[in-house]
């Protein structure tokens, strides 16, 4: 069974729209209080009910959105080298995560990747790759470039809050930045390319 094919799709909504579920619950029980003449008791058990539906709404997403963002990030990945030849190829995803999400959600709303093909030759950089976490769909990368060692100048990395941005700039003044949450990545993706130019230029 798939990971789509796993989740509920009820509960998944439910996780990522807390005031809507506590407040639709909370009705509920209200009517139902209305009917019998106990409101103020319905009513508060009501908001109570409303955030253990919440909770149980949240369970769905954090047992399942690193499956999600693995296959985003593998998606990416393989379209990033489509019509590159890999067998002597490294790739790195640098991936991150923006936007708020809702209080017990653990992913992002949100995750971009920028992936990074090192071949012998060139290092090609495809950008733009985008996930919607609550929505479940992807954007595929919107631009890709190839840049030739002999072509870069320097590497570099720095941090930029929770990123650690990876830049490489090109002897025409260009400036290519990517960036992740993992630093390690950024480390050794920094570290390849670095390799690569110093063998080029050699």
């Amino acid at each position: 069974m798939s990971v789509e094919e796993d989740v509920n799709e009820i509960q998944w909504k439910l996780g990522w729209n807390p005031k809507i579920t506590i407040i639709a619950v909370t009705v509920l029980f209200t009517i139902v209080g209305a009917a019998i003449d106990a409101v103020g008791t319905f009513f508060v058990l009501g908001i109570l009910a409303g955030g253990a539906v919440y909770v149980w709404g949240t369970r769905t997403i954090n047992d399942n959105y690193d499956s999600f963002l693995s296959r985003f990030i593998s998606e990416s990945e393989r379209k990033g080298a489509r019509g590159i030849e890999v067998d002597s190829a490294n790739t790195y995803s640098l991936t991150y995560g923006m936007g708020d999400s809702p209080p017990l959600v653990e992913p992002s709303k949100t995750y971009k990747t920028n992936t990074l093909v090192v071949t012998d030759a060139s290092v090609n950089v495809n950008k733009g790759a985008e996930f919607d976490m609550k929505s479940r769909e992807s954007v595929a990368g919107g631009s890709n470039r190839e840049l030739y060692y002999d072509q870069i100048s320097a590497v570099e990395s720095h941090q930029d809050g929770r990123r650690s941005v990876l830049e490489i700039r090109t002897s025409g003044g260009d400036t290519i930045g990517v960036g992740s949450t993992n630093t390690d990545t950024v480390d050794a993706a920094m570290s390849d390319v670095r390799k690569r130019v110093r063998e080029a230029k050699r």
